[in-house]
């Protein structure tokens, strides 16, 4: 391209890009094709330059993101508003309150249940607590460490751990024992 041309190609660009109105326009490098000028500078979409297509739909901007949000905003709030105005059918609040009811009802149950299993567990432990102490030779020195409870298969309450404690002569010696509480009785089942 010689200099002129080069000149004469930025005046044409100036020209397009300060005064001129978005539109299809003879592209200034070849001219056989239409460019589309958005009114502020040259755009890549380029068509035909005998049958220049509609200009191109600009991309949403935040108006139209803005509009969309409030026919949002109001669809729900004629929604919210029509729930408010007429509230659940009669049918509708009853079945809500038996849900409700039947909820609370199960929440309570299964607190009854893990309260009656824990009372056992804990009742198990004191009493194989009770009874290793009696065990002991100084049983006011016992300190009960890894003690754990628990429920095996047949329904009986096992528990098992250590106790730290004097023996006759003042020296601290650990005992491991296994105890059983089977319906509500506890028995020493193993001590060493």
């Amino acid at each position: 391209m010689t200099l002129s041309a080069n000149v004469l190609l930025a005046w044409y660009a100036s020209l397009m890009t300060s005064t001129t109105p978005a539109g299809w326009y003879p592209d200034p490098q070849r001219k056989a094709v239409a460019r589309w000028h958005d009114g502020t500078g040259w755009t890549k979409h380029t068509t035909n330059a005998s049958t220049p297509p509609p200009p191109p739909k600009p991309p949403w901007g935040w108006k139209q993101w803005l509009v969309v949000a409030g026919a949002v905003v109001v669809a729900f709030g004629v929604y919210v508003g029509y729930h408010a105005i007429t509230g659940p059918t009669a049918e509708e609040q009853e079945a809500t309150e038996q849900s409700q009811a039947a909820a609370a009802a199960a929440s309570e149950a299964a607190f009854d249940a893990r309260s009656a299993e824990l009372a056992a567990q804990s009742s198990a432990e004191i009493t194989c607590e009770k009874l290793v102490t009696n065990n002991l030779k100084t049983p006011a020195t016992a300190d009960f460490v890894e003690v754990t409870t628990y429920e095996d298969t047949a329904g009986d309450w096992i528990t098992k751990g250590a106790v730290d404690a004097e023996n006759t002569f003042g020296a601290n010696v650990r005992t491991t024992f296994l105890c059983i509480t089977h319906q509500g009785t506890t028995r020493i089942d193993r001590i060493n």
